[in-house]
């Protein structure tokens, strides 16, 4: 310490100086070691272990809408019943317009295909009548 004590002002300085930066440094390399360990856990985390995250690729989306009318149209994409479509074709969208009658005892659906999106070929057409145990509630 007497070394420390026998220097100038401005070597002490200089030390000092030297001593914070290699500290700073020493604390930037910490730094990032525990940034990418982070990373690797989040990663781990929203990636490997949060099923739902996984399962997302396999959601349905279909769009709705409802006219003047209160026609319900439905449009999406070919995962919508996949069930129901032509081996023989592909289906790149499908879309529907159901409708409700006045007396609201039956139902019409239209359901429509397209190979390419943009051409419309009639695929599904569909009826429902309400059961008479139903109307009484």
């Amino acid at each position: 310490m007497r070394r420390i004590g026998n220097l100038s002002i401005g070597k002490r300085l200089m030390l000092g100086f030297g001593l914070v930066i290699a500290l700073s440094a020493v604390a930037f390399v910490a730094s990032l070691v525990a940034s990418s360990n982070q990373a690797a856990i989040s990663n781990r985390i929203v990636n490997h272990l949060d099923p739902a995250r996984l399962a997302a690729r396999d959601i349905v989306t279909l769009v709705r809408s409802i006219d003047d009318d209160g026609a319900f149209h439905f449009i999406g994409g070919a995962d919508i019943a996949t069930a129901a479509q032509p081996e023989s074709a592909p289906t790149a969208r499908v879309r529907s317009t159901l409708t409700i009658a006045e007396d609201r005892q039956t139902m019409h659906a239209l359901w429509e295909r397209s190979e390419n999106g943009t051409t419309w070929q009639p695929w599904m057409d569909v009826t429902f009548t309400r059961s008479e145990e139903h109307e009484h509630h």
